[in-house]
């Protein structure tokens, strides 16, 4: 075979263990994206920001981030490197056991906040750095939030690829992981 064609199957190959496989959804995936759009459209919204003040709001953001958890899993979404748990002090290490993702809703709300984050009574002050990862997740998290929004409303023809919906979801978790690094 040529040359070109060993390049062109290895970028498909590494394409394919970041992205997942192109094309459409099995029905495992499906479930799992239809129940990330349910619960996309039951994030309580407060002036267009969503809610984790109220105890509604933060209920159903922490179903939409397990949500995310789950279509990530679903659509073989890479998991981001989370080593650096092992160095939490013992507070954290019992909120993030494992390298698995624990999305929580007071982690992405300290990245609205900019300011500072609370765990278990102890508070933590944000670097100019932490505040520049918190950007960055917040960015990812408006691309989720807006893709979910234009699968929801795009007709059969014109669906988002899934590779894009995984992109985003792995985008996000990238950035979530940064920011929790700090």
């Amino acid at each position: 075979k040529p040359f070109w064609l060993y390049s062109f199957l290895f970028f498909e190959a590494m394409f394919q263990r970041i992205c997942g496989h192109v094309g459409a959804l099995s029905s495992l995936e499906q479930t799992a994206v239809q129940e990330l759009m349910e619960s996309r459209a039951e994030l309580l919204t407060e002036e267009g920001v969503i809610d984790v003040k109220s105890d509604d709001g933060y209920m159903s953001c922490t179903n939409f981030l397990t949500r995310v958890d789950e279509a990530s899993g679903a659509l073989g979404v890479e998991i981001a490197p989370r080593g650096y748990r092992s160095k939490f002090s013992a507070n954290y290490r019992a909120l993030f056991p494992d390298s698995s993702r624990h999305y929580r809703v007071d982690v992405l709300e300290a990245s609205v906040d900019h300011q500072e984050i609370w765990v278990n009574g102890e508070k933590f002050e944000l670097t100019s750095e932490a505040n520049e990862l918190a950007q960055g997740l917040q960015s990812a998290w408006v691309n989720v939030i807006v893709f979910l929004d234009q699968w929801q409303v795009a007709d059969a023809t014109q669906k988002p690829e899934k590779f894009e919906l995984v992109n985003a979801l792995f985008t996000f978790d990238t950035a979530w992981s940064k920011f929790e690094n700090q």
